[in-house]
């Protein structure tokens, strides 16, 4: 493993939630179900059936606790590990288009993170 990166704290969900992944490109014209692994500000860590590459440009759609639509997050994969039998963990780096936009993102994420996962977390990481 190369130097740790990251910048913001991860929570980790103590229970199996899901996510639809959106390919931008690619053979895959539909929405696929992933396990969320891990959610910060910056990114998402998640294991799918679903083999993508670096650089593959995925919107996901994040869940909320609230009864309102989920939060669509468009971001970049940047890594990719096998994790199993046609099983793979990917990490995704949000994007936003503009700084006010990233400003936005990373409140919302937040949101989520504080109402729904921290009050399921079973561990804190930073990194």
């Amino acid at each position: 493993m190369g130097e740790e990166r990251r910048r913001s704290l991860r929570v980790k969900p103590a229970f199996r939630v899901r996510t639809e992944v959106l390919p931008e490109a690619g053979d895959i014209h539909m929405a696929v179900f992933a396990d969320i692994q891990n959610l910060s500000e910056d990114g998402i860590g998640l294991r799918s059936p679903l083999k993508l590459k670096v650089n593959d440009r995925i919107t996901i759609f994040l869940p909320t606790l609230e009864n309102r639509e989920p939060l669509e997050v468009r971001g970049m994969v940047r890594w990719v590990r096998n994790a199993g039998p046609l099983m793979y963990q990917y990490g995704m780096k949000f994007e936003a288009s503009s700084k006010a936009r990233e400003h936005a993102l990373r409140t919302e994420v937040k949101a989520v993170m504080d109402s729904y996962y921290r009050q399921k977390a079973i561990e804190l990481e930073e990194h």
